[in-house]
């Protein structure tokens, strides 16, 4: 069996997984037992971890309880897919309501201040390829307003295609307007890369699978990646410090977590060892989180906190420090 597609989100799955980690749906063709409500805990379908049958969401992963739909007020871990979704949709908001500006008479497109969390990573203006003056007048319809897009933010090929049809193109204008703007493709790959590693943080196989996923071919998200200046070691690190901050890990698990992002076990490894998190107090901290919704005997959190990648000594004093 391969990693699995949610139909929902198109959300990238292991194959172990029964249920999307990004939005919970139940992945197609999963057999999905319904619990007995007179069991006193139910076991994550996603994560299997025991959750008290009171609880609608695991506690663990916040994955819903056998496909519910998940209560407000349950956290849960938004996926870097679904975070660049939601970014992208805004952007394309504001560079479209900028487009349908500048096509007005005397109007200007500006581009819009970038917020960024992490400076490390400079973005080079996009506005430097495409001098787009109102004057031109050979540039008209679809190839105007593709030129004003990438005046404003990297796209891929693809991508301005898409773009514009939604903006009530046909295929046919919109394919000509994209081969026709004089857009290097590779540069606005690494455009769009620099913008991502300013968001967040990503493997080199995590920012080729995202620009693929924005409609960048292989070999241009490959020379994206290769030629953006990433730091892979920087980001798993950076990485790491960013899960660390909304949950409590183990270092086996924080570990098998950055593998899954793409990082190699070496990079993983590494970077969780230079992360600077104190393992008796994560495994503390994941002790409370336990207790804060279900019962455990010191014995039952002992083998709850082994099963999440904690040492046996980091077990216990993980138990210790959260029941006395």
């Amino acid at each position: 069996m391969a990693d699995w597609y949610c139909p929902n989100c198109d959300f990238k799955n292991r194959d172990s997984n029964k249920t999307c980690t990004s939005c919970g749906t139940v992945r197609p063709g999963a057999a999905v037992p319904k619990p007995d409500v007179n069991e006193p805990v139910w076991i994550c379908p996603n994560c299997s971890h025991k959750n008290s049958t009171d609880h609608s969401t695991c506690f663990s992963c916040g994955k819903p309880r056998y496909g519910d739909t998940a209560q407000s007020g349950n956290s849960t871990r938004i996926s870097g897919k679904t975070a660049f979704i939601c970014i992208a949709a805004a952007t394309v908001f504001i560079v479209g309501a900028a487009v349908n500006s500048a096509n007005k008479p005397h109007s200007s497109v500006s581009s819009p201040t970038a917020v960024t969390s992490k400076p490390s990573y400079t973005t080079e203006s996009t506005t430097k390829s495409y001098s787009y003056t109102p004057s031109n007048t050979s540039d008209t319809g679809a190839l105007k307003t593709a030129k004003r897009y990438l005046a404003v933010m990297p796209f891929s090929h693809d991508g301005l295609v898409a773009q514009l049809e939604y903006e009530g193109y046909s295929h046919s204008e919109a394919v000509d307007a994209a081969d026709k703007c004089g857009a290097d493709w590779k540069e606005q790959a690494g455009l769009k890369a620099k913008d991502y590693l300013n968001y967040s943080s990503f493997s080199r196989d995590g920012l080729i699978s995202q620009l693929e996923y924005e409609k960048f071919t292989h070999s241009e998200a490959e020379y994206a990646a290769d030629h953006c200046g990433i730091d892979t070691a920087s980001e798993a690190c950076e990485q790491a410090k960013a899960y660390l901050r909304y949950s409590a890990f183990s270092k086996k698990g924080l570990i098998e977590q950055l593998e899954y992002e793409g990082y190699s076990t070496a990079e993983a490894t590494e970077a969780v060892e230079k992360c600077g998190a104190d393992w008796n107090e994560q495994a503390v901290l994941k002790a409370k989180q336990y207790l804060d919704f279900m019962e455990f005997s010191r014995s039952e959190l002992i083998d709850q906190l082994e099963y999440e990648g904690f040492t046996p000594s980091q077990a216990e004093h993980g138990a210790d420090g959260a029941l006395y």
